[in-house]
């Protein structure tokens, strides 16, 4: 299970990274939406838990201790946000 929580937290810190730059952004995925706001970082609705980074660390991502599974939040779908490929 700790694999699998430290793999979505690389993934979302991935993912707050391919969004810096960005301007305010709210996208929906069938019952999830992500927002990403400048100075205030990322957050997921729709979670089996809260689902947020703060900053590009590890320290300031908060993963839910529901999460403890690839299914509990849209993977696929923010993995496709970062631009980076499968390497399975």
């Amino acid at each position: 299970m700790n694999d699998i929580r430290s793999n979505l937290i690389e993934m979302l810190l991935a993912l707050y990274k391919a969004l810096e730059g960005s301007g305010e952004m709210h996208l929906r995925h069938e019952n999830n939406a992500l927002h990403w706001v400048p100075g205030q970082g990322l957050w997921i609705e729709g979670c089996a838990g809260e689902v947020s980074v703060k900053a590009y660390n590890y320290a300031s991502v908060t993963l839910g201790a529901q999460i403890r599974s690839y299914n509990h939040l849209p993977y696929q779908w923010l993995r496709s946000l970062t631009g980076v490929g499968d390497q399975d």
